[in-house]
């Protein structure tokens, strides 16, 4: 089964319900549109607890994001950018961020 070009074809025909690491397009999606997405990725999970386990509060904050990846990079910096009213989460969001990546040059 060559893959090459129909690589996201085949990974949409997993389920939604069923994705647990965000890869398909409709799980990307609202992730990206939702503050509080059907299914987290695992990694950004990871970030988010332990970030609640430091317990420092991020809002207003200027925190740097290392990476544009579609399945880290991007996701976590969502994740610390948006406003939310869950107490837990508010802790940890509501950061203003900047994403550096490979073309990111220091002045």
């Amino acid at each position: 089964l060559h893959l090459v070009d129909r690589t996201e074809e085949f990974i949409d025909t997993i389920r939604s319900n069923k994705d647990v690491d965000g890869h398909t397009t409709s799980n990307y999606n609202s992730y990206r549109q939702t503050s509080i997405p059907p299914i987290t990725i695992p990694v950004v999970a990871a970030v988010r607890e332990i970030l609640l386990e430091i317990n420092e509060p991020l809002q207003g904050k200027d925190v740097v994001v290392i990476g544009r990846s579609k399945y880290v990079g991007t996701p976590l910096a969502l994740m610390l950018s948006q406003a939310t009213t869950d107490s837990k989460s508010s802790l940890i969001s509501g950061a203003t961020v900047t994403i550096c990546h490979r073309d990111t040059h220091l002045n």
